[in-house]
């Protein structure tokens, strides 16, 4: 190679290397890399680190949950320490899960009956979301709650007749202030939550077996079927409220007071011919309609015999 070149290629490297100090060959091919092998290299060095740190952290949540810190004998101190560890950690996951899914401690879900006359004949358990209220969410205006039409109506005829209490599946914090705003004049006496269902395959089950009363006397509203399978019996279940105008709630209202006037012994009998169908309501309404207009034929067949001869007004004249 002449001088000349040699000079040009060395004026080449020293304005092209990424660091002028130290120009090197090793640089200059890093430098002259191209773009897909340096990404594909520091991708999966961190993968690497990734994976080798979950493996750290794994090891170390097993170890501390497999270790008796506590110092106290339990049923897995005879095993040796390769089957001790992980059956104490699997233990400890069981007992969270069964806190996290199971009803409070199987006790009972609400307290003794009150003295008469205090207490209402029949206990009537309700949902809160899409029944009473309905929420609705926007990027604007975040979370926001509607009251359905005719709840005043609702609670405060129903409270005579009824021990009303809000079953819901929600958690409390999210439905204490609810409840406190729809319910000014305190007609719900008693309120459950979330950590009084039982959670099954995705489902919270509103398990009545605990309730402490007599369920020939109780009556529960909700909007999901699936949700009531442990005493479907017990269950009327009715449509989803989305927000719109309607007046099931007051229909729903007055089929409950007329089922509550009839004092009957087993509730469960009376609402029989309710608890299967798609929308027990309009059913009712049906029903009703069926009596008004049966009641008012039997008036129009009473006057009009009234006004033939051979009725009262028919004898008077011929008197």
């Amino acid at each position: 190679m002449s001088l000349v070149s040699r000079l040009a290629l060395r004026k080449f490297a020293s304005h092209h290397t990424p660091n002028k100090t130290t120009p090197n060959v090793l640089q200059t091919a890093q430098y002259y890399m191209k773009p897909q092998q340096k990404k594909g290299t520091s991708w999966g060095k961190l993968g690497f680190r990734i994976g080798g740190g979950l493996l750290a952290t794994g090891a170390a949540g097993g170890f501390a949950l497999g270790y008796n810190w506590d110092g106290l004998e339990d049923e897995f101190v005879d095993l040796p320490l390769t089957e001790q560890y992980p059956a104490r950690a699997k233990s400890k996951v069981s007992d969270w899960l069964a806190y996290m899914t199971e009803p409070r401690a199987q006790e009972m879900l609400l307290p003794d009956l009150l003295p008469p006359p205090y207490q209402a004949p029949y206990t009537l358990l309700i949902e809160l979301n899409d029944l009473l209220v309905h929420s609705s969410y926007t990027r604007t205006a975040g979370w926001r709650r509607k009251k359905r039409q005719g709840v005043d109506i609702f609670l405060e005829s129903l409270c005579k007749h009824y021990e009303i209490v809000i079953f819901t599946q929600d958690v409390g914090m999210n439905c204490v202030e609810v409840i406190e705003a729809i319910d000014p004049k305190m007609c719900i006496l008693y309120k459950l939550f979330r950590d009084s269902t039982r959670y099954q395959k995705g489902v919270y089950l509103k398990d009545l077996s605990n309730l402490n009363r007599d369920l020939s006397k109780v009556i529960l509203v909700d909007t999901n079927r699936e949700a009531v399978a442990c005493q479907p019996e017990n269950a009327l279940v009715i449509n989803k409220w989305l927000g719109d105008d309607d007046m099931d709630l007051i229909d729903l209202a007055d089929m409950l007071v007329v089922i509550a006037q009839d004092r009957p012994s087993d509730l469960r009998k009376v609402i029989k011919c309710y608890t299967e169908l798609d929308d027990p309501i309009q059913a009712y309404r049906l029903r009703r309609q069926e009596i008004i207009d049966e009641e008012n034929r039997r008036k129009l067949e009473a006057i009009q015999k009234a006004k033939s001869p051979g009725g009262i007004l028919g004898k008077k004249w011929w008197n």
